[in-house]
């Protein structure tokens, strides 16, 4: 296995489930695999993100899956 599959395999054995970093890299992973887990994924990122920046880069990503 390689590619973006190994990746999130390895990322989701982190659980750094407080980090917001760690959900967005779970939905940069997934966004060509499973797009709906992707989006999964961004969505919880801005629910812990301290800064206005990273939620602002978080919701971009999100836009950019859905096509807005």
């Amino acid at each position: 296995m390689k590619g973006n599959a190994a990746a999130i395999i390895e990322a989701e054995k982190l659980k750094l489930t407080n980090n917001p970093y760690y959900f967005t890299l779970l939905g940069e992973l997934y966004k060509t695999i499973d797009p709906e887990k992707a989006l999964e994924n961004l969505n919880l990122a801005p629910h812990i993100a301290k800064t206005q920046v990273d939620k602002q880069a978080i919701s971009k990503k999100i836009e950019a899956i859905n096509g807005s």
